[in-house]
Formats: structure tokens, C-alpha cells, sequence
């Protein structure tokens, strides 16, 4: 003998399904999500920062260096922009840079 599903459990399934994936949907798009973009310059490398696919910080050059030098390879404009999300991240707005933070 089979037995049906009572009607008010299975909408009520239903509708708890439907509320976690709508509370799950709005945490991901309530938290920000930063990525870095490196770019060659005249002056060396530089890099974007974006929070959700759009530019938050545009730093062509090195931050707390006298003149305007450009990093001198990708790689160290990579680390640097990273150092700078992770200041960020921490609730530091803008972020502040060191020359310790630069090596």
C-alpha cells in the first residue's frame, strides 16, 4: 500500500528550498568580490583593482615612492595590488601602502 505525500509538507519543502537558494543567492552578491588586473605602462607596470567587475583603485605607478616609477615587473605589481585587497578586505579604505609593503 502506497501512501501520498501530504500536500502541506511537500509546499511547505517547497518553499524552504526556495527561501535558501534566494538567502544564498543574496549572500553571494552581498559580499564583495575584488580581483586585480596588471597592466604595462610607460613607466613600467601598474595594476586595477575591481570590486565586482568594476575599477575601485587605478594605481599606474609605485604608492609611497618619490617620483612616478612603475613597478618593474608584473609580478611585483601583482603582489603589491594583492597586498592592497588584503588591506581592504580588513576594512582599511583606501589602503595604505608602505615602502616595507612594496619589497
Amino acid at each position: 500500500m502506497t501512501t501520498k505525500p501530504q500536500p502541506r509538507r511537500t509546499w511547505a519543502m517547497r518553499l524552504f528550498w526556495v527561501l535558501a537558494m534566494g538567502l544564498m543567492i543574496w549572500l553571494y552578491q552581498a559580499s564583495p568580490r575584488y580581483s586585480l588586473r596588471t597592466y604595462l605602462t610607460s613607466a613600467g607596470w601598474g595594476y586595477d583593482i575591481l570590486r565586482n567587475n568594476v575599477p575601485l583603485i587605478h594605481q599606474p605607478t609605485q604608492p609611497a615612492v618619490v617620483g612616478r616609477l612603475g613597478f618593474e615587473s608584473e609580478e611585483h605589481a601583482r603582489r603589491v595590488g594583492e597586498r592592497a585587497i588584503a588591506k581592504i578586505r580588513q576594512g582599511q579604505f583606501p589602503p595604505t601602502l608602505s615602502p616595507a609593503d612594496l619589497k
